[in-house]
């Protein structure tokens, strides 16, 4: 992998400089697939589109907020805070502020709350500690559910893997078996084998 330079963004609300990292190259050596759809790929790493100002608790799109370090007035705050990825609470929040603008915004924040919550999964802890993070998630998974397109690949995998968190088996099969597509036969076995007996969480694809 090979870096590329930061990218900044003024925040809307306080003037204040948030960087993003960038890369010119990379690689998908040593990625992790899930069964969510999230790739953690350690050479190829993913930046967020969303994130919050940590001097005035402002959540705004980085798209749109573009800045030029020539620009800035006060140079030596560039690097001040780093836009990082927001958590499921705060994703939340982004969407009953109304910051999904568009099918395509609410598909982001929407996605990113599943992998934000999986992420306790994926780091060994109890994925609903408590009542806060299962309400989310319930009311997450149902308007996601209305929003994906089947006859896009990528949301279709995304609906089978929600049925399958419900327990819907039957549904998630029945969306799973018309895929033949070659390239995703691997991916369509994995789920296979966890639809047949019926296993609920996330698991990772082994290709």
């Amino acid at each position: 992998m090979i870096p590329g330079p930061p990218e900044l963004f003024k925040c809307p609300s306080c003037d204040e400089i948030l960087s993003r990292g960038s890369i010119m190259s990379g690689n998908t050596f040593g990625s992790r697939l899930f069964s969510d759809g999230k790739t953690i790929s350690p050479m190829l790493p993913d930046f967020p589109q969303i994130s919050e100002c940590l001097g005035c608790d402002e959540i705004f799109w980085l798209e749109g907020n573009e800045v030029d370090e020539a620009d800035l007035v006060y140079p030596d705050k560039i690097y001040v805070q780093r836009a990082k990825f927001l958590n499921a609470f705060k994703l939340n929040a982004a969407i009953h502020r109304g910051l999904a603008k568009n099918l395509a915004q609410e598909i982001y924040i929407r996605r990113h709350i599943v992998w934000a919550i999986n992420d306790r999964v994926r780091s060994n802890e109890k994925i609903f500690p408590d009542d806060n993070f299962k309400n989310i998630w319930d009311e997450n998974q149902s308007f996601l559910i209305d929003l994906l397109n089947e006859n896009n690949i990528n949301h279709r995998f995304l609906l089978i893997e929600m049925y399958r968190n419900r327990g819907d088996f039957y549904k998630a099969y029945n969306l799973l078996m018309p895929i033949y597509t070659r390239k995703y036969m691997g991916i369509k076995e994995a789920f296979k084998f966890h639809i047949e007996n019926k296993n609920q969480k996330l698991f990772e694809i082994i290709i």
